[in-house]
């Protein structure tokens, strides 16, 4: 959901070819953006384990099923990537590769791996480089060079010229923008934190962490709260370096994940409240077909805002296209409580698993409809 309202102000990328500044985009960026697709990787990583854990009690090493799984999403997001520059799934599939090797190995290696990608240590070593052994300057990101020729096509080219820029041009503004920002190491750190953390049970087992999760939360909102007063100040102090741009990258990324922490653990504290694990595992249906719901946004939703479509970047507005996504997730949400009470899977995971055992024998449309209470206790 956090992703998909970003991308509704976000016009699927257009945003930022004539960016409109104001509350609208400021709050709901506030609230989702750097952190939706945070969570995103940290769920990846949960799903790793759950995956090859599963396997594991069957007898099966599932580590070489696993990458030839990442090889499937790959192509995945290569499609989604063609129509929809901003695609996500080639950098999770990519990303994806070191957990595997990673699987058998200790919690403090997993660990220091982990807090070394999450505190930004490739972008701490290469400012450290261009301050002192690296002399060049890097004063100008490679993305903001490469974006604006990709902003122009989305907006004014045709079909077959966004999908020509999209097969190399834009994913290389697309990869240069998610190393330079960071997000690639957030995307490896968090997704190995996650896979750790379930691997300790730290999402399941209450009673031994719920202590935990309450003094984390005070301690997480305590430094969100001083990241968001003073990073700018604090960025500030790198002016005058050699490619002081990347402390900005940093900085932002450490306010980030104060707020990431801090929102997992508030909706994992209510999800183990009665009332409100009510209305959130009405939401449980979306995640059983996450990756259907998310290729199919940019599908239906590309043409609107795009040049060769309804061109509506130019002409909706922020707080129209925000409300059309709230309208639009709730359409989501519906259609995903009728799909999963009908079909075992959505079509995409359908897709991904078939291939991942390189078979089509995996069943698809259920035989009975789900009863009324699975539909919203499936997760």
């Amino acid at each position: 959901m956090g992703l998909f309202l970003i991308h509704m102000v976000e016009y699927f990328e257009l945003y930022w070819y004539q960016p409109e500044p104001g509350p609208i985009n400021t709050w709901t960026f506030f609230l989702f953006g750097g952190k939706s697709y945070a969570m995103f990787a940290l769920l990846f990583g949960v799903s790793f384990f759950i995956i090859m854990e599963s396997q594991a009690r069957k007898g099966v090493d599932f580590g070489a099923r696993f990458l030839w799984r990442l090889a499937v999403l790959l192509a995945l997001g290569f499609v989604h990537g063609l129509v929809y520059g901003g695609d996500i799934l080639q950098i999770l599939a990519v990303t994806g590769l070191i957990l595997v090797p990673l699987y058998r190995r200790s919690n403090t290696t997993v660990l220091v791996l982990s807090l070394f990608f999450i505190f930004q240590g490739p972008a701490l070593l290469l400012f450290g480089y261009a301050n002192t052994i690296g002399g060049a300057s890097y004063d100008r990101p490679l993305h903001s060079i490469l974006q604006p020729a990709v902003f122009e096509t989305y907006a004014n080219g045709t079909f077959l010229d966004v999908l020509r820029t999209n097969l190399w041009d834009g994913q290389l503004a697309k990869w240069a923008f998610m190393i330079e920002s960071g997000r690639v190491w957030n995307i490896i750190g968090l997704s190995l934190f996650g896979f750790l953390r379930a691997r300790n049970d730290f999402f399941t087992d209450l009673r031994r962490y719920q202590s935990t999760y309450v003094k984390a939360l005070f301690v997480a909102l305590l430094l969100a709260g001083a990241c968001t007063l003073w990073a700018g100040d604090v960025a500030r102090l790198a002016n005058g370096a050699k490619s002081s741009w990347i402390v900005g990258h940093v900085v932002n990324a450490y306010t980030n994940h104060t707020w990431i922490v801090a929102s997992l653990l508030i909706l994992m504290l209510l999800y183990h409240f009665t009332p409100a694990a009510k209305v959130l595992r009405l939401l449980a249906p979306c995640g059983r077909i996450s990756l259907t719901i998310y290729v199919s946004q940019a599908f239906l939703l590309v043409p609107f805002f795009y040049g060769y479509g309804a061109a509506a970047h130019a002409w909706i507005g922020q707080p129209t296209s925000l409300v059309l996504g709230i309208l639009l997730w709730c359409l989501q949400v519906a259609f995903a409580h009728y799909w999963i009470k009908n079909y075992h899977y959505g079509p995409f995971e359908w897709l991904w698993r078939s291939a991942t055992w390189l078979s089509a024998d995996v069943p698809f449309k259920r035989r009975e409809p789900a009863p009324n209470n699975a539909v919203v206790t499936a997760g």
